[in-house]
């Protein structure tokens, strides 16, 4: 059985992995269940010695500290134990979306200039084809399938020979790395532009696992957590990873596609008992013949990702027994800011500053609200003139959404100003130059 390196004892040196899985190994609990794969099932001191060999394999190609090394691989314990070590080598782990196109995940691999790209078989077509001219990269290892033809700078690997070349240098300890040193990349969507890589440090994952895994969710070492979203995602990659690793708990990997089929004989064969999801998940849950008792097992249900629709929390309450908690999070913070959470508690009305409103505040804010409905009614309905007319925005409420609609075309008003809604652009005919 592998032994947990000693604590660092420099108290300003903080790494995440050693963190997540040899501090459980430490304190004798290195039979409890780590991670359960579809294809195998890893105990914390299991874990820790495979963590081991991916970075002496990271190494041995050449990886030191803080260069990145990007994957991308479905949800397995391959793709586990490399985010894990190369975390614990001090590098930096950039877990880059499976469905991407190899055009896009080109532009990734140029923009981190990864040194080593790990990928699996169902996307060794493109992630080759991604690394054909990325200058950065040295090396490619695909789990489960060869390599293929690469270029001349870049060298091939199974996972199996990337594993051996490790045995030559083995890696014992964790890097050394401050609380504030770069662990992670995670690539925003682009829904706004091209993507950007958000920075998170070895820190900001005990922060968030501290601050919305044991106070929001209230997680134990007992739960086992079956998350949708894939690891990828810095809202999988809490759930998958860092919220269950923090307290010696279990994660559920399912690299299949989300189906609420699927998901129920993963929850009851692993006995999950947190479900994370999102609308898109919970919706089709609702709409599909699983038994009613096909979640007896989970105690909590979470959802992010999108507004989680009241009919959705009903259903799932009434049909499966099962509370579902909406968050909101984003890539930038690496997950869930704010969240409600289970059991007594009450809302509260608060203003910038964080200080509680006097009382009436709400009733103030429904006013506002209702006079701010009825001058939307006016324009959808044609009761304010298109052609060109000054609406005065004194009848819009303060702290409301000030954007109205008016030919398709949004234009954003201003307090105690007028918004002048113009007549529609006149396109020339096709063929014909604009004037002026």
């Amino acid at each position: 059985m592998p032994t947990a390196s000693s604590p660092s004892t420099n108290p300003n040196t903080f790494n995440a992995a050693d963190h997540l899985v040899d501090r459980h190994v430490r304190e004798g609990n290195g039979d409890r269940t780590a991670v359960a794969g579809v294809s195998r099932t890893l105990s914390y001191a299991d874990l820790a010695g495979q963590v081991r060999r991916v970075a002496s394999g990271l190494r041995a190609l050449g990886v030191r500290p803080e260069e990145r090394v990007l994957t991308c691989t479905v949800d397995e314990v391959e793709l586990f134990t490399t985010i894990l070590a190369t975390m614990f080598l001090g590098a930096v782990a950039v877990p880059a979306s499976t469905m991407l196109t190899p055009g896009e995940l080109s532009k990734l691999v140029r923009d981190s200039r990864a040194r080593v790209v790990v990928g699996s078989a169902e996307f060794a077509r493109g992630v080759r084809e991604a690394v054909q001219d990325a200058p950065d990269v040295r090396h490619l290892v695909v789990a489960w399938e060869r390599p293929g033809r690469l270029p001349g700078h870049i060298g091939g690997h199974t996972w199996h020979q990337f594993l051996t070349s490790g045995e030559r240098t083995e890696v014992d300890e964790p890097y050394p790395t401050w609380p504030d040193s770069a662990a992670l990349w995670v690539y925003t969507s682009g829904t706004t532009g091209v993507p950007k890589a958000a920075m998170h440090r070895h820190a900001d994952i005990r922060f968030v696992a501290e601050n919305y895994g044991r106070h929001a969710l209230g997680i134990t070492p007992e739960d086992r957590c079956l998350p949708v979203a894939k690891l990828f995602f810095a809202y999988g990659i809490g759930n998958s990873m860092f919220f269950p690793l923090s307290v010696g708990a279990a994660a559920i990997l399912e690299p299949g596609r989300p189906s609420p089929a699927l998901f129920a004989e993963r929850a009851e064969r692993d006995g999950a008992t947190i479900l994370f999801g999102m609308p898109s998940f919970w919706g089709p849950v609702l709409a599909s013949d699983v038994s009613t008792d096909a979640f007896r097992s989970v105690r909590q249900g979470i959802s992010a990702g999108e507004a989680l629709p009241a009919r959705m929390y009903r259903g799932m309450r009434e049909r499966f027994g099962v509370e579902v908690l909406d968050g909101i999070g984003s890539t930038e913070l690496l997950h869930i800011f704010i969240s409600n959470r289970d059991g007594p508690g009450a809302a509260r009305l608060v203003g910038d500053a964080g200080a509680r409103l006097p009382s009436g505040a709400s009733r103030r804010e429904r006013r506002r609200d209702r006079r701010s409905r009825r001058a939307w009614r006016a324009v959808r309905a044609g009761r304010v003139r298109r052609d060109g007319v000054l609406v005065p925005c004194r009848c819009l409420a303060a702290g409301v959404p000030r954007r109205l609609a008016a030919h398709r075309r949004y234009l954003r008003a201003q307090r105690r100003r007028d918004l002048h809604l113009p007549r529609p652009v006149q396109r020339p005919a096709q063929g014909q130059a604009a004037s002026g």
